[in-house]
């Protein structure tokens, strides 16, 4: 059988220059473009690594000083309770348990400036039980004032701090650990201001309490003037919550 060799050269596909070329430079531009891909992360990670180190940093730092905030928190907390379960076991084995009384809880209906300098209107009154001097507290120990008028389901209360008010306290002394007698005034918007003899170790941070078996806090030392000749310190203090924000009071009864 003859085979037809002119056929068969005519039928087999040939490619051309051009098409070999355009096939080479494709695959060249493939492999480039995956030799820089990996080169190009590369470069990227690298420069990064040193921002991210940083960060991580950072973060761990905040992080250990968050940690370290809580724990301190969480003693001071934990010594507190101590503390008043010390003084409830001593108030009873003197038989001074109850001296604190119970508490109606009242919410505050109107504060300063909506309502007069230094007042409060809370939506407890003579039906649940308050009355007149009674004192009204923030929270806890912490006295804010007193009951000056009652009506069925409201009243009014009277700030410590209200212009023209004076008060018998005690200074609790940070550094003597000594308790200093002191009339204190008060000045409006929660602040008071009162004198001692100019020796009286007192500092800012000093408690100042009602004397009496409860030592209801009332506010604490913020600045202490002294002046070159005077027989007298000034201390001026403030109590230990916005009067402007509360929201809820507790009457003393």
């Amino acid at each position: 059988m003859r085979t037809n060799y002119n056929n068969f050269s005519r039928r087999r596909p040939k490619f051309s220059p051009s098409f070999v070329v355009a096939v080479v430079l494709l695959v060249l531009v493939i492999g480039a473009s995956l030799v820089w891909r990996s080169g190009a992360s590369t470069l990227v990670w690298k420069a990064l690594t040193p921002v991210m180190l940083v960060r991580n940093a950072l973060d761990s730092g905040q992080v250990a000083a968050l940690r370290a905030e809580l724990a301190s928190t969480s003693a001071l907390l934990a010594d507190r309770d101590v503390l008043r379960a010390e003084n409830a076991m001593l108030k009873a084995h003197l038989g001074r348990a109850g001296v604190e009384g119970s508490v109606i809880l009242a919410g505050v209906i109107m504060a300063p400036p909506a309502s007069t300098y230094d007042t409060l209107v809370i939506d407890a009154g003579a039906a649940q039980g308050v009355a007149v001097g009674q004192y009204v507290s923030a929270g806890g120990s912490t006295v804010i004032g007193t009951v000056t008028d009652v009506s069925s389901d409201s009243a009014h209360v009277t700030l410590l701090s209200a212009p023209g008010t004076t008060h018998d306290a005690l200074v609790m002394s940070n550094q003597s650990g000594k308790t200093l007698p002191i009339s204190i005034a008060g000045q409006g918007g929660g602040s008071f201001s009162g004198q001692l003899p100019s020796g009286s170790m007192v500092a800012t941070g000093d408690s100042v309490v009602f004397a009496g078996v409860a030592g209801q806090f009332v506010a604490q030392v913020v600045a202490v003037e002294r002046r070159v000749g005077e027989s007298f310190v000034t201390l001026y203090m403030h109590m230990p919550v916005n009067i402007f924000e509360l929201r809820f009071v507790e009457v003393i009864h």
